[in-house]
């Protein structure tokens, strides 16, 4: 009988302390990467964003993390593969853009 308590108790104490990793390492390495690439993104820094986002997305799929990740990336990709006009550009489409905004400017 008390080697059966013994074993419970023994078993019990693996289930309290020996449950693995702590959750909240991975929601601050989750927090820092996003933060970082929250960052490059505000400066418009796509080539630093882009795989900061796809770290996110492989290493917490299907989490909050990961989904926000996943969009964001997709965006970094859009931004990177289009950038901006030039100002100094001369065709048709800068020309618009000019009367438009001559127009609209308040």
């Amino acid at each position: 009988m008390q080697s059966d308590w013994l074993k419970l108790g023994l078993l019990a104490g693996v289930l309290i302390f020996g449950t693995g990793a702590v959750p909240t390492e991975g929601v601050r390495a989750a927090d820092r990467l996003q933060r970082e690439a929250d960052l490059a993104r505000a400066g418009g820094q796509w080539d630093i964003a882009y795989p900061r986002y796809r770290m996110l997305v492989e290493l917490f799929p299907n989490t909050p993390h990961g989904r926000v990740g996943a969009s964001r990336a997709r965006e970094a990709r859009a931004w990177a593969l289009q950038p901006d006009r030039s100002p100094a550009s001369e065709d048709p489409v800068s020309w618009t853009y000019e009367i438009l905004d001559f127009f609209t400017w308040p």
